[in-house]
């Protein structure tokens, strides 16, 4: 029996894999690994400003808050609007304070806090540089997106997954080739 071969498309090799999506793969891997790097290196260079954030102390006076201390303001909540998603309910809040209102964000809001976060309920607001980082109602101390403790932990925690599902991919790519006898 004889096979017919077409000269002008020849089929590929039988159990040859695809270069290209190999290519693909292990792009997006070395991209995991550079975002790794990204997220670590802004959770390092955070960690000044959480340092002088824990080691800020109230204000004396009501002028605007320092560098080296926050001013505590009371306020009102204006309005609530929930946002669920991947087990985390975020919470966009709108204070009314003296002076004007801010809108802040509350990135992780367990039931407890939302059994208190309602309209009209009185709050206090720590305010950093111009940003308020804490709110507190009836004891909840809730931390806004703003404030740089939560986003230097946020940068390790996403830093360190990145570099593992990187690390992890690109191994195992390259862990058959290495166990693969060398000819010469």
């Amino acid at each position: 029996m004889t096979q017919m071969v077409n000269a002008a498309h020849p089929s590929p090799a039988v159990g040859r894999r695809p270069h290209f999506w190999r290519t693909v793969v292990r792009l997006v891997l070395i991209g995991c690994l550079l975002l790794g790097a990204e997220l670590l290196w802004s959770a390092f260079a955070a960690g000044p400003a959480a340092d002088t954030y824990r080691q800020a102390s109230p204000c004396k006076t009501a002028s605007a808050a320092g560098p080296n201390c926050y001013q505590v303001v009371s306020a009102t909540v204006g309005e609530v609007m929930y946002n669920a998603g991947k087990g985390t309910r975020r919470a966009m809040v709108y204070l009314r304070m003296p002076g004007g209102g801010q809108s802040v964000t509350l990135p992780r809001v367990t039931i407890g806090e939302q059994a208190v976060l309602h309209r009209g309920t009185i709050a206090t607001a720590r305010v950093d540089r111009g940003d308020i980082t804490v709110v507190t109602i009836n004891g909840f101390e809730m931390q806004t997106d703003k404030n740089p403790l939560d986003q230097a932990s946020r940068g390790w925690w996403g830093g360190f997954i990145a570099i593992g599902v990187g690390a992890i991919g690109l191994l195992a790519d390259v862990w058959p080739r290495l166990r693969r006898p060398h000819n010469r």
